[in-house]
């Protein structure tokens, strides 16, 4: 942001909606970059700064003048950089995605460094747990910006939202 871009929030991936030029959604696509140990993805050649819809958490910076703020009614510990720049897009502010190279869940709680193997079992017996949570938050995004210009559509790597479907797309 030293580049005097004017933006409200900056994390290292986050997803870009493509339109067609009659202004309906081509496709969405991830730009910054996400590490995650023994992933291909993690060296992709992309842009070092790009506009984007929506950013994940790993990483996250808020400019202070921009008064975007944590919702504390959140349901959970997920999707509130969406929530964020969906706020920003609302009030004038584009999100940007920097590529970087960040790790993401690289150990595991008890500090052990992830291996393929510990990766797999790891993420397998969250996966459940965390659908269920980024469902209930998803819920709660689609009901508090339902309707606000500009709010959708909109998606992130979990979920995505449309004016035109009545509940969030999961795609955990």
């Amino acid at each position: 942001y030293q580049r005097r871009v004017r933006g409200g929030a900056l994390g290292t991936s986050g997803f870009k909606r493509i339109l067609r030029p009659d202004g309906i959604i081509d496709k969405y696509t991830f730009r910054g970059q996400w590490c995650e140990f023994g992933l291909s993805y993690c060296a992709q050649l992309l842009p070092f700064m790009d506009e984007t819809n929506s950013l994940d958490e790993m990483l996250f910076v808020m400019r202070k003048r921009t008064n975007l703020t944590f919702d504390p009614d959140l349901p959970g510990n997920h999707l509130y950089g969406l929530d964020i720049c969906i706020q920003a897009t609302q009030i004038g502010y584009p999100c940007h995605s920097l590529n970087s190279h960040v790790f993401h869940k690289f150990r595991t709680e008890s500090g052990d460094i992830m291996n393929h193997l510990i990766r797999q079992r790891y993420f397998g017996q969250l996966a459940g747990k965390a659908r269920g949570e980024i469902s209930v938050v998803a819920h709660y995004l689609y009901k508090k910006w339902k309707g606000k210009k500009g709010a959708f559509p909109v998606a992130n790597n979990f979920v995505s939202y449309d004016e035109r479907v009545p509940h969030p797309h999961i795609t955990l």
